[in-house]
């Protein structure tokens, strides 16, 4: 009886191995969980600054295909845009489209939006919004914000107006005085 003779075959990847990060941007500080296809990587807080990202993707996921997501906010999308010029794929969501468990309800952090965006985008459970480039972008700046600013320096005029006459007012004065409420 004659053995089979085994055949040894060299397996070639069709699908390149993901990344996928998940990122709580804000002013001061970046959110971020990194995940592959078979584990989460690792959660960090970095400052506000694209290389740094981007160097660390690239020397610790070389060969991976890179999926980035982050909530659309008060940073705007340059992030968004200057990632996609690097090849990655880029989704800004709405935040308030983001599946969440019971649990985020009461306990909310940075690190565990970061995981659960990063879960999410794995999951493809995600739905981006519009990226306008910065012709775009600058565009809707210049004819919002004047009214956005106009409307903040009210408010913020208006309660500084409001403390200000609360902390005149006497010990004496504040219990004997009725309450009155004027609305704007």
């Amino acid at each position: 009886m004659q053995l089979p003779k085994f055949v040894i075959m060299k397996h070639q990847f069709t699908a390149s191995p993901k990344l996928y990060i998940g990122m709580d941007i804000h002013k001061k500080s970046w959110s971020i969980h990194l995940r592959t296809d078979i584990s989460d990587h690792k959660s960090m807080t970095i400052p506000p600054n694209t290389a740094i990202l981007e160097r660390y993707v690239f020397e610790n996921f070389p060969d991976h295909e890179v999926h980035l997501v982050y909530e659309s906010g008060c940073c705007g999308f340059w992030v968004a845009r200057y990632f996609l010029n690097l090849g990655w794929h880029v989704k800004v969501v709405n935040p308030a489209d983001i599946p969440t468990m019971n649990k985020q309800t009461y306990q909310k952090t940075d690190s565990i939006d970061c995981r659960n965006l990063s879960k999410q985008l794995q999951a493809d459970q995600l739905r981006g919004i519009y990226v306008p480039d910065e012709a775009q972008d600058l565009s809707l700046i210049h004819i919002s914000e004047p009214t956005r600013l106009l409307s903040i320096s009210y408010a913020v005029f208006c309660l500084k107006k409001k403390k200000t006459k609360q902390t005149k007012k006497t010990k004496t004065e504040r219990n004997h005085s009725p309450t009155t409420v004027k609305r704007l």
